[in-house]
């Protein structure tokens, strides 16, 4: 039917009568493009750190004040699933002001600062701002008990963070990146964590994902983490970066930990401690290869690199839990987690960097590993790694072979074997695997050794009782060399039964290590 002006004026009028109805459309949930937009945004400035100018009372508080300022657990956020968030106060070292909101069905909300959420233990800090921030949280979770909401992760202070499994105390830290970490006659940079998005998990949730928003005067950043708590806590993380700068000394996913003395280095402390540690191994899975690099405290710092096309994890390692060799009831070494770091697609070629910062105190973290990169990162071009990190106990997720689980080391025992003067005996102890197959015919196992200075050989392989498993005795020796990596890995008929041992030893280390033995071990 044709319509008529004077009929559309008709309906046009009956139509009118009717109220407009105004299209409401479902908000925009915040995702983790969000934080990536506001990474650029901030890569696309200068780097500003007005905001984070501490007021003269936070500032000017020492170590020991600073502790006083708790959290009321009163004041605890309800993150739902059994999931709780404590805040920490910006003060003492924690400068930068960090902004931290929760996501209500995917919608930002941040949290105020207020001083009641505080207990400031006397301190008489005067009126603070409400618009102060935070220095870091602290997530909570039914870890250990179902009542009880144990901590289960840890952000505070630039990029670090902590976290835990079961049982667990903590140890060792990782952190979003390192920038020239450990590296002689380079500054450190220590980019921080800006800002925090939580996403309130729902009830049958097992999961929590938190995204973090990083700046730096070299970069800014956007991150995502994954934590599921359990015997063994796993954090998913996808880091995105995008320089302001060139990054030529990028670390992806490091880890930092602190070793003071043990089995594999100079004694450092009272003889009732032989052994102070927060990790005693790096482990790693090169190209489809198991390595285990045993820490120490070297008398200078030195940086180890390990290249491959392909890496399929690393991880600072915790392997003795034997609490006779720690004697602390409260560090409790022997309960301090494993991290392991396991790559989520392909990183692409570069290396695992190991740093060894030489230290005279157990409260310094002197250890560093990280992933570099083997081409440097230019200004403005974004770069991603997702990967996986867990803290495991006594277990590793790594492969079926036998491990490294010890390494003793002796100048005197390789005088008293007849070698000549310069040499030294390295002790290894390997268990595990399939070696307890073998166990009735050692004789027919091999060790594959290799030196890159001086010379090395090993006596025959012999069975070890008290850790079913293999103990080879090695001996090296080095006349004008200064420094040598030597490895070692046990097989059977060219099978490859153990992951490979690998040290390096230096005549300096050497000289530590016979000046600082008992006189009665010299």
């Amino acid at each position: 039917m044709r319509m008529t002006r004077r009929s559309f004026i008709a309906t046009t009028g009956v139509l009118a009568t009717f109220p407009a109805v105004a299209q409401v459309r479902p908000p925009i949930r915040f995702a983790f493009d969000d934080v990536i937009a506001k990474a650029q945004a901030l890569a696309a400035a200068d780097f500003s750190d007005e905001r984070d100018v501490e007021p003269p009372a936070l500032a000017a508080l020492d170590y020991d004040d600073y502790r006083k300022i708790r959290f009321r657990p009163e004041a605890r956020v309800s993150l739902g699933a059994g999931f709780g968030l404590d805040l920490f106060h910006r003060g003492h070292i924690f400068k930068p002001q960090v902004d931290i909101n929760l996501l209500e069905d995917g919608i930002p909300v941040e949290l105020p600062y207020r001083e009641s959420q505080f207990d400031f233990g006397g301190l008489k800090l005067g009126p603070l701002p409400r618009s102060l921030g935070f220095a870091g949280l602290r997530i909570r979770a039914p870890l250990n008990r179902p009542d009880v909401q144990d901590e289960l992760i840890v952000f505070l202070g630039a990029s670090y963070f902590r976290f835990l499994g079961r049982g667990q105390r903590y140890g060792l830290s990782a952190r979003g990146l390192a920038l020239n970490a450990g590296i002689p006659g380079e500054t450190e940079e220590f980019p921080f964590f800006r800002e925090f998005w939580i996403e309130k998990p729902k009830e049958d949730q097992l999961h929590l994902t938190l995204y973090a928003l990083m700046d730096s005067p070299s970069l800014a950043g956007a991150f995502a983490f994954t934590l599921l708590p359990r015997e063994e806590t796993s954090a998913d993380v996808t880091a995105h970066i995008i320089p302001r700068t060139t990054l030529a000394r990028l670390g992806v996913a490091p880890l930092t930990s602190m070793y003071f003395t043990g089995g594999s280095g100079p004694r450092h402390t009272d003889l009732f401690r032989r052994e102070v540690h927060d990790s005693d191994g790096l482990v790693m899975r090169l190209e489809g290869h198991s390595t285990w690099r045993p820490l120490v405290n070297p008398p200078q710092s030195r940086t180890s690199s390990f290249a491959a096309q392909t890496v399929q994890g690393f991880g600072l390692i915790q392997r003795n839990r034997n609490f006779d060799d720690y004697q602390d009831l409260e560090a409790s070494y022997e309960l301090r987690p494993s991290y392991y770091v396991e790559p989520m697609g392909d990183w692409g070629p570069g290396s695992v960097e190991l740093s060894e910062l030489a230290t005279q105190s157990e409260t310094s973290d002197n250890i560093v590993a990280s992933f570099r990169p083997q081409s440097p990162l230019q200004p403005g071009k974004p770069a991603q790694w997702r990967y996986r990190i867990t803290a495991t106990g006594s277990g590793e997720p790594m492969s079926e072979l036998a491990r490294a689980q010890r390494t003793l080391i002796s100048d005197r025992a390789a005088r008293h074997a007849g070698q000549p003067a310069g040499a030294r005996l390295f002790l290894v102890d390997f268990a595990g695997g399939d070696l307890a197959f073998y166990k009735s015919a050692v004789d027919e196992l091999e060790i594959s050794l290799h030196t890159t200075a001086g010379t090395i050989a090993a006596e025959p392989l012999a069975w070890n009782p008290h850790t079913s498993g293999i103990r080879a005795r090695i001996f090296t020796h080095m006349e004008h060399e200064q420094s040598s990596e030597i490895s070692a890995t046990l097989l059977h008929r060219g099978k490859v039964l153990s992951e490979t041992w690998l040290t390096q030893w230096s005549r300096d280390l050497a000289r530590e290590q016979e000046a600082t033995q008992p006189a009665d071990l010299r």
